[in-house]
This record gives C-alpha cells, sequence and structure tokens, in this order.
C-alpha cells in the first residue's frame, strides 16, 4: 500500500510508482534501510535475491537527489552488464513520476543510443 512505503520515508512519487509495480508493502530490508538512508546514514545491507534491495537503495537515492539536469547525480555500481539493465529498469519504473532519468552505462554501446537527450559534454 503507498502509505505504508510514505509511512517509512519514501518520496510520494515513488511511492505511486512502486505502488503500480505490484509491491504492496515494504519488505523487511526495506523497512530497515529507507528510513535510515533518506537521513543519510551509511549502511551496509545483505539479503536474499528478491528481497527487495534494488527498491530499497532505489527509494532513497530517488528521494534524496534532486531530478533534472543532464549531470549524473548518482552511480550504482555492478558488477555485470545483466545486473546493470536489471537495476536500470526497476530504478526507471521507479522513477515513473519523480522525473529522474535512469542510464545503464557500460563498455561496448553507445550511451546515446540509450539515451537521447544526453549529450556528450565539450572537454
Amino acid at each position: 500500500m503507498i502509505s505504508d512505503f510514505i509511512e517509512i520515508g519514501v518520496n510520494e512519487d515513488v511511492a505511486k510508482a512502486i505502488a503500480e509495480m505490484g509491491w504492496d508493502n515494504p519488505t523487511p530490508i526495506q523497512r530497515e534501510s529507507i528510513p535510515a538512508g533518506i537521513e543519510g546514514m551509511d549502511m551496509f545491507a545483505q539479503a536474499q535475491t528478491g528481497t527487495g534491495k534494488t527498491g530499497a537503495f532505489g527509494s532513497i537515492i530517488l528521494g534524496r537527489i534532486e531530478a533534472g539536469g543532464r549531470i549524473p547525480r548518482a552511480i550504482i555500481l555492478t558488477p555485470t552488464r545483466e545486473l546493470a539493465n536489471q537495476v536500470s529498469e526497476e530504478m526507471g519504473k521507479m522513477a515513473k513520476y519523480s522525473g529522474h532519468e535512469v542510464v545503464a552505462i557500460y563498455g561496448g554501446a553507445s550511451i546515446e543510443a540509450r539515451s537521447p537527450g544526453w549529450r556528450r559534454a565539450p572537454i
């Protein structure tokens, strides 16, 4: 339910998007980490696959960083291209109403093809 996510500090626009994604209630990892992350605390979290880790750190990032602009505001490092695409896809869904742009960047593929509004800065 959207109010359960808002109650733990998730931005209203992000909460609306995750409700549309079918997330009914925050998972234990989300309940524990989101309030701490929104407050700016550093943390390490470990949980099994499918427990909501991407939703946890994604909602923290989208809630703390202002949307807009052409300069990257957050970088999420992943060990594989496949995981980078999965995280980018989930974050993109979560950013549906927040105005954030999410792009997976990795070697061997043009960023311009994945993000038409992106322009290389002159050096």
